[in-house]
């Protein structure tokens, strides 16, 4: 008996201590007992545990962190779900619906408070991962070559290694590179690696793979097909601008634009001019007329225009069956009224031919008094329609050279040649002769000024205006009114004007390349004319300096002559066969409008 009450005093006695402890310390942080790990399946587990003790703070939030039982070195990638606030009960069920895939986890339990993270006791189990992922919006439908696209939906694994994204059919057209992801979205970039490839309108399956499982889309994606919605003008000249409209935009330094003949050659590549949100402006390039198709050209695609454009002809045959000298053995001189033949060859030599506009045959004028004779570097001049001046340059006799200083004019309304005052100086070899307000002026080959020859007076006198470099050195040059327009011959190429005796003004640089290998320059219609063997290459607005290519007469050949600004147009007389040099007789004027 007295045993029994010894031990009920020791037990109350126990239990008495422990409430005096509790009442007199109090917990600072919270106490809590993970209990199971239930409902595993294919769309996660449920992880419970407790709270048994609340401490002096209170909880700010809950939740688990879990993470692959065997890793490979280094710290585990631990996942974290959290919720805030405190439990409505101690009793805790809380759910892992993502990142997970079939393999051991380990899982604890932490509440927070007070700024501090107390934990449970870890729990091992067996996942059978998360449920499949799920797509729920895809942009872009409609993807380019290279192009970024943004799947929406849910349960992706957060892992960027344990995703991947295919467009099926395509794996071996496509690079498919995942550039970020979270549980509802995956952010990827797409590029093109078989450039063979050409786009149809076929629909692609687009296939996620997360955390092990899968999911497909039907009809997801669709690769972009270019196409060109409008080409306008549908008929036009060369050196006119095209625009055309495609369903997209592309770097236009990307696209090229062919015309391709009916026997199916490429005839021309059109340069880009600008571009405006999907719309593009090109020059139509030295094409020959006819009717083409259009296609654009990328370096990965190519897309053709459903119907055909017209080129239309910019030269028409103005005189057919024309005989004149050949130029083989004759200068040439060509004025508003007249093309001049100045023989310069034993046979030739002293005889003059006009070929009139308006007529099929060349006459010869009368002949030059004196001994007839070869001359290099003389006046060559037409004025005011009716006056030819020839005289001066050099006459090669043997090993020497003899300067001639006779001056002579031709008067087609008398048919008469008239002796004018003999050149004063010594070396009489001309580079060129122009016409300042209504007088001559002679670049000489030996001096540094121009010679003047007023026919008012006929009188020559040394002029105190030095000759520019920039019209000494060059054969491309073209007068207009009272200023010469020359071409440098250094790349960039740069435009010079210069009115007599005043300094030269520099139009601005002309960076392109083919403009250096033309060789010829004439004048029409606001424009400057650049030739290459004769062959028109080039025009250049004089208002707006723009340059645009300009037709030719035709392929494989050469101009046997300068252009001729004529009073009734500009002429391309005489082409060459570029390949046997044989010469038509054709006359050819431009039809098109140059404004």
């Amino acid at each position: 008996m007295k045993i029994k009450y010894i031990i009920a005093l020791w037990i109350l006695a126990l239990f008495g201590s422990c409430e005096q402890v509790e009442e007199i310390t109090s917990r600072d942080y919270p106490f809590i007992q993970s209990i199971s790990v239930s409902d595993i399946d294919e769309t996660g587990v449920t992880v419970n545990f407790e709270i048994k003790k609340n401490g002096s703070s209170a909880i700010t939030s809950y939740g688990l962190e879990y993470w692959l039982q065997t890793f490979n070195g280094g710290q585990p990638n631990i996942q974290r779900l959290t919720r805030s606030g405190n439990p409505e009960s101690p009793l805790v069920q809380q759910r892992i619906s993502y990142d997970m895939i079939k393999e051991a986890y380990l899982v604890q339990p932490f509440v927070v408070a007070g700024g501090v993270t107390v934990y449970g006791e870890k729990l091992t189990f067996e996942s059978l991962g998360v449920s499949a992922p799920k797509i729920t919006e895809v942009t872009p439908r409609e993807i380019k070559f290279y192009d970024q696209i943004h799947i929406k939906g849910d349960f992706f694994n957060s892992a960027l290694d344990l995703n991947e994204v295919k467009l099926l059919g395509l794996e071996d057209t496509f690079t498919i590179r995942i550039d970020s992801v979270d549980n509802q979205n995956i952010w990827l970039s797409i590029n093109l690696k078989n450039f063979s490839f050409q786009p149809t309108d076929q629909k692609y399956v687009l296939q996620v793979t997360s955390g092990g499982k899968f999911t497909q889309l039907a009809d997801a994606i669709s690769i972009y097909k270019p196409q060109i919605l409008s080409v306008e003008p549908r008929r036009l000249y060369v050196g006119d601008s095209l625009e055309v409209v495609l369903n997209f935009f592309q770097t236009p330094g990307d696209l090229t634009f062919d015309l391709t003949s009916e026997s199916g050659k490429v005839l021309s590549t059109y340069s880009y001019v600008t571009k405006e949100a999907g719309r593009y402006k090109f020059l139509a390039g030295n094409t020959a007329p006819g009717r083409y198709d259009v296609s654009i050209n990328s370096t990965f695609w190519k897309t053709k225009f459903p119907e055909k454009i017209e080129v239309l002809p910019s030269w028409e045959v103005y005189r057919s069956g024309v005989q004149a000298p050949n130029t083989s053995d004759h200068q040439v001189l060509t004025t508003p009224d007249r093309i001049l033949f100045i023989g310069n060859a034993p046979q030739t030599a002293g005889k003059f031919h006009s070929l009139d506009l308006g007529t099929s045959a060349s006459q010869q004028l009368a002949d030059l008094p004196g001994l007839p004779e070869n001359r290099e570097r003389p006046v060559l001049i037409g004025t005011q329609g009716r006056y030819f001046y020839f005289g001066l340059g050099l006459v090669r006799q043997g090993g020497s050279v003899a300067y001639r200083k006779d001056f002579h004019r031709y008067d087609f309304q008398t048919g008469r040649w008239e002796r004018l005052a003999d050149f004063p100086f010594e070396f009489s070899s001309v580079n060129k002769s122009l016409e300042f307000n209504g007088k001559l002026y002679l670049i000489m080959d030996n001096y540094l000024n121009f010679r003047e020859y007023d026919p008012v007076t006929g009188t020559w006198t040394l002029t105190p205006v030095e000759v520019p470099s920039s019209i000494r050195n060059t054969n491309q040059f073209v007068q207009v009114g009272p200023e010469v327009y020359s071409l440098t011959t250094i790349y960039p190429l740069r435009l010079v004007a210069y009115r007599y005796g005043q300094d030269e003004r520099s139009l601005p640089e002309l960076y392109i390349q083919s403009l250096d290998q033309t060789n010829g320059m004439s004048y029409w219609d606001g424009n400057f004319i650049f030739t290459k063997d004769g062959q028109p290459e080039f025009r250049m607005d004089l208002r707006t300096l723009t340059l645009r290519p300009l037709q030719g007469i035709g392929e494989n050949k050469k101009g046997d002559l300068p252009l001729w600004q004529s009073r009734e147009g500009l002429m391309f007389a005489f082409p060459k066969n570029a390949q046997t040099n044989v010469r038509e007789n054709l006359i050819y004027r431009l039809i098109q409008d140059l404004d």
